[in-house]
């Protein structure tokens, strides 16, 4: 459990994530500003969208506690993630901003039905809406986890807590609320772990020197995690960017072609040194605590055991903000596809939007 300056930090952070929801709000005019923000974000805001969206809780707390297990190969996942964002600018990225300006898409089932028919949307439309409500669960089930370590809470009373704040900020500010808070949370993890937990890793033992005398040699083999579960990944994780809707109302959301591509190539960029970053902090974990089983999230007892008072809730905000930004757009996704690829394309077409 937290001290109450590190409580004050979470709670603070939360109170953000309502009041950004609500400035949102007031700038939204028409249906594609909820869903796509207008068709207005420039390169940044489309980096930041990808990496919040796709860097959650697996990432970073997955990637360290793989780290901490496996060693320098634990940086796969977040690699592939990479390599997903470099194919996707490559062969996705133009064509999909120029098909959604064309016909004025804002979801992915509009975007399968301009290139196949209206059968395939209707395929399209369930298997999406049934796998981000599932992915919404999981990330707010385990958003509602992590709340409850840091605030001591039962886990009930956290997991309401941790899902009211992200509804209503989604609800409220649409697409927009999205992009503003994913901002904060990006600028939070990329603070936290690349940094500020690097350094902090280095003074508290996380050396160089360390890893080579303290860790065993499997933890230096490019493999070390196994073969098969890494060849899985690197099909898997690019596959699933390809048919995501999220990564498709991403490219919507841009300004033009040019912040489509070059926005999904900046969070290639980017996840350089959260991949760096999130690999030190694991190789950190297994220097201080040999032998220990990490109970699949290293990452949080690492940074309750090492970092200050106020960075050690700055960072842990940063995890929780992983989370939310994975849930938010998951729960966006999963309301568009309700609400314009089932109520009204098939129960009321004449609805204003």
């Amino acid at each position: 459990m937290l001290g109450p300056i590190d409580t004050g930090i979470i709670f603070a952070y939360l109170a953000l994530m309502i009041a950004v929801g609500l400035y949102a709000s007031r700038r939204q005019d028409s249906v594609e500003d909820y869903f796509v923000a207008g068709g207005k974000l420039g390169s940044f805001s489309i980096a930041f969208l990808w990496l919040a969206s796709w860097v959650g809780g697996a990432a970073i707390v997955g990637g360290t506690t793989k780290a901490f297990e496996f060693g320098i190969s634990g940086g796969w996942y977040t690699t592939c993630m990479l390599i997903a964002c470099l194919l996707f600018g490559f062969f996705f990225a133009v064509r999909v901003k120029r098909e959604g300006n064309k016909h004025n898409l804002l979801t992915y089932p509009d975007f399968i039905e301009t290139r196949y028919d209206s059968r395939t949307r209707i395929v399209a439309t369930i298997t999406t809406i049934l796998a981000y409500i599932g992915y919404s669960a999981g990330q707010l089930a385990a958003a509602g986890g992590i709340l409850s370590t840091l605030l001591g809470w039962d886990y009930s009373s956290s997991l309401l807590l941790a899902s009211a704040i992200i509804v209503v900020y989604t609800a409220t500010g649409g697409f927009l609320a999205v992009t503003y808070t994913d901002w904060v949370q990006m600028a939070l993890l990329l603070v936290g772990v690349v940094i500020v937990g690097i350094p902090i890793a280095i003074a508290n033992g996380g050396t160089m020197e360390a890893f080579t005398t303290s860790l065993p040699a499997g933890h230096f083999n490019p493999i070390g995690w196994g073969l098969p579960t890494m060849l899985a990944l690197g099909v898997s994780i690019p596959l699933a960017f390809f048919v995501a809707m999220d990564c498709y109302t991403r490219m919507f959301a841009a300004k033009n072609e040019v912040a489509a591509q070059r926005g999904t190539y900046l969070a290639a960029a980017l996840l350089v040194p959260l991949v760096i970053g999130s690999t030190w902090l694991g190789l950190t974990a297994a220097v201080l605590y040999p032998g220990v089983e990490s109970e699949g999230d290293i990452l949080s007892q690492l940074i309750i055991d090492i970092f200050p008072v106020g960075l050690k809730g700055l960072l842990l905000v940063g995890l929780l903000a992983a989370l939310m930004s994975t849930a938010d757009i998951c729960i966006l996704t999963a309301a568009a596809n309700g609400s314009r690829d089932i109520y009204q394309r098939y129960i009321n077409p004449d609805v204003e939007p």
